[in-house]
């Protein structure tokens, strides 16, 4: 029996010394665990740090970054000392002349490690994404040579063009970085030179001196005789009009812009019927962008409606004729409004400043600022301001306490940890009904 005692004795003093061990470990905070490993495990150098040289960063695997530019690519060749790689392109400029459009150019760019050490090509990368490269050659051993393929999709692509390529290699010092490039002219079955019509900007006073016209030279580059059909346009704003230069060869197509065009962008395409099956019809982009002959920009301001400091907005007024403008009379309609008018460019551009004071209200109409110009078509510009409207809708509150916040005493509960009572039966005892939640048996 003693025997027994001691040992039951024995067991309780051991599960007591277990659950204290246990508490401690739970109680320790993790720093201290975590300090507590790194000074028992230091860091290990990345590879080749033994050997490093005082004051150089051996490669290692690339630092990650929370936003910003990516990390700069690393090697993964370690160099000796005294190992200097150099690498030296055959011809870093490749010109493929003239080639059709739509057929991919395709060239290998040969390089030579002229150093005494192992080059690596780190990255290669395009300048877009019509550039593309496959495997090429990573590692060289001093004298000897590798190479880098590039292909260019060319797409519908015509005319001069230039496509670059970044390589990155280990070379110490600026001649890590190598730009190739390569560069030819496309052409199409039947070309137009330039290939769209554009007119930019364009003042309606512009549309009324007269027609405004773009002309392009449409060639046919293959070696039989080719008839255009009419120039068709799905907007009436541009008209298109071929003539022949050279019977088959040659023509010019003359684009007109159609004058009172309404202010604002206009876009259409005008299409010509070829009869080649490479390229059975050929399409011509067209766009202007009409402004008025005195604008301001921004048109209007809305200003917030709660402020603690004072504002200044600026407007900017344009003269898009060909005459100067003259500008008087600035005014507004509230005298807590503060206006000015600077002259930026003689008649032909003017900045229009407004100071707001914090305790400015817009009126229930809303207030304007006014100025009177010499131009028949604008004798009176008007700038109206407004106030933003205040949000009405009520604030959104969260049904959760936020992590590691201690619940306000009477707060309420989201519906999900609602304990949910059922009410007493009609004819159950006082003591139910008194003490809710309590468990009714049922007779």
């Amino acid at each position: 029996m003693l025997i027994f005692s001691h040992r039951r004795v024995s067991a309780c003093l051991a599960l007591a010394a277990i659950a204290c061990w246990a508490f401690a470990c739970k109680a320790e905070p993790p720093k201290a665990q975590d300090n507590a490993q790194k000074q028992t495990n230091p860091p290990v150098p990345p590879p080749g740090a033994q050997n490093a040289k005082p004051g150089v960063v051996p490669a290692g695997p690339p630092t990650p970054t929370h936003g910003g530019a990516p990390p700069a690519p690393t090697g993964t060749v370690q160099l000796k000392p005294g190992e200097v790689p150099k690498c030296e392109f055959d011809t870093p400029t490749y010109d493929f002349g003239k080639a059709k459009s739509g057929k991919d150019i395709e060239h290998d760019f040969w390089f030579h490690n002229t150093g005494n050490g192992p080059l690596e090509i780190v990255q290669v990368k395009p300048s877009c994404g019509c550039t593309t490269t496959s495997q090429y050659d990573k590692v060289v051993q001093p004298g000897q040579s590798g190479k880098i393929p590039i292909k260019v999709a060319t797409g519908h692509a015509t005319g001069a063009i230039t496509k670059s390529i970044t390589v990155t290699t280990n070379v110490p010092g600026p001649g890590a970085n190598v730009a190739l490039q390569v560069k030819g002219e496309l052409w199409q079955a039947i070309q137009a030179t330039p290939a769209s019509a554009l007119f930019g900007n364009v003042s309606a006073a512009a549309t009324k001196e007269g027609p405004m016209v773009r002309k392009l030279t449409i060639a046919n580059n293959t070696e039989s005789p080719v008839k255009l059909g009419d120039a068709k346009s799905n907007n009436p704003a541009f008209k298109g009009e071929l003539s022949q230069l050279e019977p088959g060869k040659k023509w010019e197509l003359s684009v007109t812009l159609a004058p009172g065009q309404p202010t604002g962008v206009q876009s259409g395409m005008i299409e010509l019927d070829t009869g080649i099956a490479d390229l059975p019809k050929l399409q011509i982009a067209c766009s202007a962008y009409l402004v008025a002959d005195v604008d301001v920009v921004p048109a209007k301001m809305m200003i917030p409606a709660t402020r603690s400091v004072a504002l200044q907005r600026d407007f900017y007024v344009r003269n898009n004729g060909s005459k100067p403008l003259k500008i008087t009379d600035l005014a507004s309609s509230n005298p807590m409004m503060k206006t000015a008018i600077t002259e930026t460019q003689t008649g032909m551009a003017f900045r229009i400043t407004m100071d707001v004071p914090p305790e400015y209200k817009v009126g229930k109409e809303g207030d304007k600022i006014t100025f009177k110009t010499d131009h028949p078509s604008y004798p009176t510009i008007t700038i109206p301001i407004t106030e933003a409207p205040v949000s009405t809708a009520p604030p959104i509150v969260s049904s959760q306490p936020p992590t590691g916040s201690t619940p306000v005493a009477g707060a309420a509960k989201p519906a999900s940890a609602v304990t949910k009572t059922a009410a007493p039966a009609q004819n159950a005892p006082a003591d139910a009904q008194k003490t809710p939640g309590k468990k009714i048996r049922e007779p």
